[in-house]
């Protein structure tokens, strides 16, 4: 049945008012399209092995590019290297974690060359107040590796273009350790926040360690008066 109503719509027996304001039922609101959910890249443990045979490939471009892919782990890089069904050595996992901490995080003697660099690091023979010791075997927070303390500063004396190009950044305003890092030829330039004691009492190896070093028992070495970087005096 079909009638009209005071305002002189027709409406069907049985059927709801549809007014000019009332929206069609036959047509639908649109919905925003869903929000995709965003999810970093998990990545490859099955490449690990690839990698690991890599690392310190001759070609700067090779390793630069594979020392990325390592460092895309972050914390988990150490645990997932050992888990591998076939884990490289400790002397093999102790090296890649250097270098993945030169690359990202820490600074070899080759990358503060620079002139603002080799003063800021030579200037000033007032011992500050640290926590740790020259002399002192340390590792570090984040990547795992060993070392010994050759020198530090008492606030963050690298470039301000090295500072700004670490992915950690931390604090400048606190002690800074030079470290030559057990196992490897590298020299990290560490943050106190990112070091912890170490008291395996295991013996350094680092060709460097002759020159600033005595040894005097299993852990301990004693710092010479050899000047530091190497060649500052």
């Amino acid at each position: 049945m079909v009638t009209k109503d005071r305002s002189g719509m027709t409406q069907s027996s049985g059927s709801r008012r549809v007014g000019l304001n009332s929206p069609l039922p036959w047509r639908h609101r649109p919905q925003p399209p869903p929000i995709a959910a965003s999810h970093a890249p998990v990545p490859d443990a099955s490449q690990l092995p690839s990698l690991i045979r890599l690392f310190d490939d001759p070609s700067e471009t090779v390793r630069t590019v594979v020392l990325g892919e390592l460092a895309a782990w972050g914390d988990a890089l150490q645990p997932a290297l050992v888990s591998l069904e076939s884990p490289p050595s400790a002397q093999t996992v102790s090296a890649v974690l250097a270098a993945v901490a030169d690359q990202q995080a820490e600074s070899t003697p080759e990358q503060l060359t620079t002139t603002e660099a080799f003063e800021a690091l030579t200037e000033g023979a007032v011992e500050p107040s640290s926590p740790f010791e020259i002399g002192q075997l340390v590792s570090h927070v984040r990547y795992g590796y060993r070392g010994i303390i050759v020198a530090y500063d008492e606030s963050c004396r690298a470039p301000k273009s090295w500072y700004l190009a670490n992915r950690t950044r931390p604090r400048r305003d606190q002690p800074w350790y030079h470290v030559l890092v057990h196992d490897s030829s590298s020299v990290t330039y560490a943050a106190q926040t990112s070091l912890q004691a170490d008291s395996s009492e295991d013996d350094i190896r680092h060709p460097l360690l002759p020159m600033f070093f005595d040894t005097v028992d299993p852990g301990r070495y004693l710092r010479n008066d050899t000047s530091w970087p190497p060649g500052a005096g």
